[in-house]
């Protein structure tokens, strides 16, 4: 149906020629329309006629299919099974249909390592001498995938089930029950460790390893990419900063201006290696307005930056695409939950054209898919029916592959299967489905095998339980209760938790109560959310639509294809746009189809998200992602091009480049890193707290710029576990200054010695280290130090206690220096205690004020725009 004005203007005009679609020859450009109707807003201007279907090329490159010679020996049964056990930590070969970065390997190869480091992609990786020691795991009929990543969940909303609702709305905050719509009903977020593991469990059961689950999740699971180090599960990246509210609390729906309750400011998205913010979701002005007030690269609120995944991008223009594309930000897209709260989603075609790189999510469970498998199918039934076949099955596993490794800052070691990347694998059934299809038409039946950097989590119960796969008494696996779809399967259950570690059972128990698990490939899930568009009513000169493609309407737009600028892509009126199907260079070629869409002689330049850079060498197999380089130049053949590679020996992949602590920290040091960048550094722990701060120096006696701080999470361990002071470590993470503090966010930390030699604190002057010092205390922060002297507690209070039940939080000054002494390591100074409900009194005796002491020792620290010292123990204070 089409909106009563559309249908009153159209029938005036058809006693004039249908100039609604048919240019006369004194006006060829366009029909000019009267004030007040739906097609320019109001205004008097001209609106091209539409033209009939044009093309709407894909210009993404498209995987080759190579034959490869070998043969794979069927199995007894089942998708795989080991055909030769290899020696205990020797590489792992799976063998099937590989979906290799830009090629497809029937007959081929994946290797890997005891690490979980990829070795080895290719037809036949015999040649590596390690091969003839390694575990064979004959997958005939197996589809070898990457390990699917979801770039999109509210994962601690795992405690609802799908929302029945009736109402589309308009924006987002309209579902929060603004401007006087009904409230969606569901359960506030919850962070218990069983019901977030459920919620991975379901992605993992269609093949998923990472996740960017909304600042949640839960450890020893998928790789969660933006909560902590820890739940990063060994991938050496920063964790992403997932960003609900870029503009404030939602609800405050602005058209002209950007009088937000609180919008980010570019240094805020800055701070994490990649920045995924919900930006214009919703059909609205309104919604569009927000990302005309967060694309603006000349302002302190510009959130189109290279590290950004925008989530949703549903109200965007071909000028919003351009900036996304010019910035080489990405966009997640979410259709299932879209277009269940909004009948529409985001205008996926028009952005592929402008070259922009579309990675797929879920969202949650109240809207969204239960799965990857749900989602995929979702944006393959658009594919199909209302973007009339523009993407193809290639493009759509892009879509939770190297593309969302892309949007989520990790495309460097995960998201393709490639020598040096993590062993994130997916094995799928291809005995119906091959190649890509496997994937996208694919059930938790079907996925035989899904390790995560070689670790198995998930599959077919008699292959995962094969010694040659897991170590024997491997306590965490455990056989699924039942069946799965008819198919005995193991599930991996390794939740690290402070106490009562949940088992499959246990999750099992705690999930099933909101929603199940699974539900098999030919099944509807219950109140599955739809992802059938459908707008019941006008709004703001809106197309009223039931989305069902008919002979006169193949789109299922409610714009009959006669009066359709994109007869074939959908493209309804949106109330954002002023009553016209979006036309942005009025050539009557609608910008949801135009391949030039700013520009009527359709001479633009043709850019693909498969190929960010711009170079003509797809992202799957350019050796710099993000630098163009024609040349594809590596020296020294490490599959890391010259123009990006900063490291001077040779490594690849997932693998960083080694640097002297000295080095990373020193702004000056020749060879000195990018900030921020993946780095590997080796040094003595020279102090540790138990779980969260960990301190390396670069030798024992240490020097200026030899100390680093390691935001290391729960890699540290705790008093008695993890490296010890004085052993020698190696940590791999990135390298970053949040808040002018050099850190490493860590993805490992490993002992590679583990005799105990202490770090030797270096004797230092108060007036190098204190605040007043400015940058000449720089080469001193997170080393470890001693001051000397004849020191005066000038103020035994700096954090402003009184009370003195105060759990022994402590900060003072010293003179001469005004050098600060801060709790940060050592936080029950003394021996006081609180056990058996003794109280700490504070300050602790003799260390009031005028108390004196002779000498300091700890870390050299920086904390709030103030220099200060942090001790380990009580020795370390000397009266």
């Amino acid at each position: 149906m089409l909106p009563s004005r559309f249908l009153a203007f159209a029938l005036a005009a058809s006693g004039a020629g249908m100039l609604l679609h048919c240019s006369d020859q004194e006006n060829p450009q366009g029909v000019k329309v009267p004030d007040g109707d739906i097609f320019d807003a109001g205004g008097d201007g001209f609106i091209a006629p539409p033209k009939p279907a044009q093309p709407h090329t894909n210009y993404n490159p498209q995987p080759k299919v190579t034959e490869c010679k070998s043969t794979i020996a069927p199995v007894a049964s089942g998708v795989c099974a080991v055909t030769k056990a290899g020696t205990a930590g020797a590489m792992k070969v799976i063998r099937g249909s590989v979906l290799g970065p830009e090629e497809v390997l029937h007959g081929g190869e994946v290797m890997f390592d005891a690490r979980g480091r990829i070795a080895c992609v290719s037809c036949d990786c015999s040649d590596d001498p390690a091969y003839a020691d390694a575990t064979i795991i004959s997958c005939p009929d197996g589809v070898i995938s990457p390990g699917l990543i979801n770039a999109h969940e509210h994962i601690t909303f795992q405690n609802n089930k799908p929302i029945v609702h009736a109402e589309k709305y308009e924006n987002r905050s309209d579902w929060q029950g603004a401007r006087g719509h009904k409230r969606l009903e569901y359960n506030s977020s919850v962070r218990t460790a069983a019901i977030l593991a459920h919620g991975e469990l379901r992605f993992i059961m269609s093949g998923g390893t990472s996740i960017i689950g909304g600042g949640g999740g839960a450890s020893g699971l998928m790789r969660n990419l933006d909560t902590d180090a820890d739940q990063l599960e060994g991938l050496p990246v920063d964790f992403a900063f997932s960003d609900t509210f870029p503009l404030g609390t939602p609800g405050k729906n602005i058209i002209a201006s950007c009088d937000y309750s609180n919008i980010r400011t570019t240094y805020v998205a800055e701070q994490r290696g990649a920045y995924v913010p919900h930006i214009s979701e919703g059909i609205d002005p309104e919604a569009h307005n927000e990302f005309v007030c967060l694309r603006d690269e000349d302002s302190k609120n510009n959130l189109v930056l290279p590290t950004s995944g925008i989530i949703h991008a549903v109200a965007v223009r071909t000028d919003d695409a351009r900036a996304i594309r010019k910035a080489g930000a990405k966009v997640i897209w979410s259709p299932r939950s879209n277009v269940d709260l909004y009948g529409n989603t985001t205008p996926a075609v028009m952005l592929d054209m402008l070259g922009v790189t579309i990675a797929l999510g879920t969202d949650w469970i109240p809207s969204g898919s239960m799965n990857m498998f749900r989602e995929l199918r979702c944006a393959d039934d658009w594919n199909t029916k209302y973007f009339d076949k523009h993407f193809t099955d290639a493009d759509l596993w892009r879509m939770v592959t190297i593309n969302a490794a892309m949007a989520s800052g990790a495309a460097h070691a995960i998201g393709m299967l490639k020598t040096g990347y993590l062993a994130d694998i997916a094995v799928y059934d291809g005995s119906t489905n091959k190649d890509f299809r496997a994937v996208i038409d694919g059930g938790v039946e079907d996925v035989a095998l899904v390790l995560r950097g070689g670790t198995a989590l998930y599959g077919d119960t008699p292959l995962i339980t094969d010694p040659a796969v897991l170590p024997p008494a491997t306590s965490r696996c455990a056989p699924w209760p039942g069946d799965v779809c008819g198919k005995e399967k193991t599930a991996c259950i390794d939740v690290r938790a402070s106490s009562n570690p949940p088992t499959l059972a246990t999750v099992l128990e705690a999930g099933t109560k909101f929603y199940p698990t699974f539900f098999c490939k030919n099944e509807t899930p219950t109140d599955e959310p739809s992802c059938h568009p459908s707008r019941p009513g006008v709004v703001r000169g809106s197309t009223v639509y039931d989305g069902n493609p008919t002979e006169s309407d193949k789109d299922g737009d409610g714009i009959p294809d006669d009066r359709d600028n994109c007869p074939l892509i959908f493209n309804p009126v949106r109330p954002m746009d002023g009553g016209n199907q979006a036309d942005s260079d009025n050539d009557g070629i609608g910008d949801a189809c135009d391949e030039c869409p700013n520009d009527g002689s359709q001479e633009c330049d043709h850019l693909s998200g498969a190929d960010i850079d711009g170079d003509g060498v797809p992202n799957g197999i350019d050796n710099c992602l993000t630098v163009a380089n024609a040349d594809q130049a590596d020296a020294d053949d490490d599959g890391i091009g010259d123009a990006c590679d900063t490291c001077a020996e040779s490594r690849s992949g997932a693998d960083p480049c080694d640097y002297p602590i000295s080095t990373v920290r020193n702004p000056a040091a020749a060879g000195h890193p990018d900030v921020p960048s993946v780095v590997a550094v080796e040094g003595i722990v020279s102090a540790k707290l138990a779980s969260t701060h960990l301190y390396i120096q670069e030798t024992v006696e240490g020097g200026p710029w030899q100390g680093i701080y390691l935001q290391a999470d729960a890699l540290a361990g705790n008093a008695s576990t993890g490296p010890r002071l004085g052993q020698k470590v190696r940590a791999v993470g990135l390298h970053k200054n949040p808040f002018d503090q050099d850190q490493i966010t860590l993805a490992t930390i490993t002992v590679i010695d583990t005799a105990v030699t202490p770090a030797v604190p270096l004797l230092v002057n108060v007036n190098q280290i204190n605040t007043a010092a400015r940058a000449a205390a720089e080469p001193y922060e997170s080393l470890l130090v001693r001051v000397d002297g004849s020191f005066v507690v000038t103020d035994p209070n700096l954090n402003g206690v009184k009370d003195a039940a105060h759990d022994a939080r402590w900060e003072m000054e010293v003179s001469p220096g005004g050098l600060r002494i801060h709790d940060q390591l050592f936080r029950r100074f003394g021996n006081c205690g609180t056990t058996g409900g003794q109280l700490c009194p504070y300050p602790a005796p003799g260390f009031e004020k005028d108390a004196t002491f002779s000498s300091f020792t700890g870390i050299m620290g920086w904390s709030f725009s103030q220099r200060k010292l942090y001790p380990r123990n009580a020795a370390d204070l000397v009266r």
